[in-house]
């Protein structure tokens, strides 16, 4: 039965020998010392690791060699095999997880949780979900050996034709050397990628840089860095760029983030960060992805610190936040923040307060239209705040609502309240009243374009009642 196995396979399986052993050894080495120079060379790293493993394979005459990483959605992926058959597809179709899943009982599972090299007969439990396409492989063993590189978890696992215990003693004996050769050429090609991401970051060594690794951990800054941060590279080296949020940032912009950079995509945007002393600075960040055979394996971050141009634009806001006549915020700077905010998280809530037929108390005299406007403008400045409201038409107000419902409520409640009683002429002249159109982003539209006009359709069917009658009824 062993003999049609060995037959199907196409490799000869031997008894290992001391002779054997040596030239295992030696053949190995060779294997390794030529992917070294394909490293330097530029062969790509899919290539490598499959020569890699079909030397492997070959000095130890294993059935199949196999190497597999672990990714950071707890799967483990097939990155090289020195056979394509049946079980490879199997496994690239069935991953092992790093997990308490059925796949998460595989060999390879086993010797990362256990950190040393595991052994499996492929009629165990574990190996339940590849067994049916290793059957018809002709193998009946496989030994997993973990990998210890620089940064990721690798697994090289070797499978044999054979259940015999000296085959077994051989995977284990002669795999770890392999294993332990493997894992410092990974180590070695991390190094090598690493090496042209500083080759590339010393080209803007003016500028405030970082490395940061695929689980986004810095690995390397430089000293401009250093200066706008105030920290000292030891004490930057290792820790993830969270360390210095302001807590300015929504979720959603880091999100964005993310998910463009794990695309290999260029990403580039305003951050303001809290350097050591707890001050805030305000950098313009290009986040560009680096690695090597299409797969990213680190982040460059370049700076540019723009905290003085934004304080004194800041300045410059302060300045034409405020209308002079109304003592409100101008409307084209309102509606600019509230945009601002849409883009930035998503959410914003407003509202559109006027007095309807205004014409009416014009009859009364020009005078009365002024006192009107004057008191509504106070009260609404003094309720919620001159920065956030604005005057866009005679008797017409944006305002601007805190993004807590019940507060944004309670804060329109009063300004309803408040507005009836500035002016009792309201009610009291026909076709005068006063009304109010909400609107909430996103529930009712994502630009402030889309909210204004959702709010000015509430107008017409949410009127608020007159002053004099009974307040909880108008505000039912």
């Amino acid at each position: 039965m062993d003999s049609a196995r060995h037959q199907k396979t196409g490799i000869k399986e031997e008894l290992p020998s001391e002779r054997h052993t040596n030239l295992a050894h030696v053949n190995i080495d060779q294997c390794i010392n030529r992917a070294y120079r394909e490293i330097v060379e530029a062969v790509s790293t899919q290539d490598i690791l499959r020569r890699v493993c079909t030397g492997v394979a070959e000095a130890l005459r294993m059935t199949m060699a196999t190497l597999v990483r672990l990714e950071q959605d707890g799967t483990i992926k097939v990155q090289a095999s020195s056979r394509e058959n049946l079980l490879w597809a199997e496994f690239s179709r069935i991953p092992e997880r790093n997990d308490n899943s059925i796949a998460g009982d595989g060999p390879s599972a086993r010797a990362i949780r256990a950190s040393e090299p595991v052994t499996m007969l492929i009629s165990e439990s574990g190996f339940e979900p590849w067994r049916k396409s290793a059957d018809s492989e002709g193998i009946m063993q496989v030994c997993a050996h973990p990998l210890n590189t620089m940064k990721e978890t690798w697994v090289l696992l070797l499978f044999a034709s054979s259940k015999d215990d000296s085959v077994r003693n051989l995977m284990l004996a002669e795999g770890e050397h392999a294993a332990a050769s493997i894992a410092r050429l990974i180590a070695s090609d991390e190094r090598h990628a690493m090496d042209q991401v500083l080759s590339a970051a010393m080209k803007y060594s003016g500028n405030p840089a970082f490395i940061a690794d695929v689980r986004g951990d810095i690995v390397w800054c430089n000293a401009s860095f250093c200066r706008l941060t105030g920290y000292a590279a030891d004490e930057i080296i290792g820790q993830n760029p969270r360390f210095l949020s302001s807590g300015r940032h929504a979720i959603r912009h880091y999100r964005d983030l993310w998910n463009t950079i794990r695309t290999g995509k260029v990403w580039r945007g305003e951050t303001v960060d809290l350097n050591r002393s707890g001050s805030e600075f305000t950098a313009l960040e290009t986040i560009t992805p680096f690695g090597t055979d299409g797969r990213v394996t680190h982040y460059l971050a370049m700076y540019e610190d723009v905290s003085t141009e934004k304080a004194n634009q800041h300045q410059r806001d302060a300045y034409l936040d405020q209308d002079p006549l109304t003592g409100l915020a101008p409307q084209a700077s309102l509606e600019r923040r509230i945009g601002e905010q849409i883009s930035e998280n998503g959410r914003a809530r407003i509202a559109i307060v006027c007095v309807t037929a205004i014409s009416a108390i014009k009859k009364l005299g020009e005078d009365a239209v002024e006192t009107l406007l004057n008191e509504m403008q106070e009260r609404i400045g003094r309720i919620l705040g001159a920065d956030r409201a604005a005057l866009t038409a005679p008797g017409e107000y944006l305002l601007w609502l805190p993004d807590d419902l019940n507060e944004a409520g309670e804060m329109t409640r009063s300004i309803s309240e408040e507005l009836n009683e500035a002016y009792p002429l309201i009610g009291e002249i026909p076709g005068l009243d006063l009304r109010v159109g909400r609107a909430n982003a996103p529930e009712d539209g994502t630009s402030l374009t889309a909210l204004k006009h959702r709010a000015d359709r509430a107008l017409g069917i949410e009127p608020l009642e007159p002053a004099r009658r009974d307040m909880k009824d108008r505000n039912r």
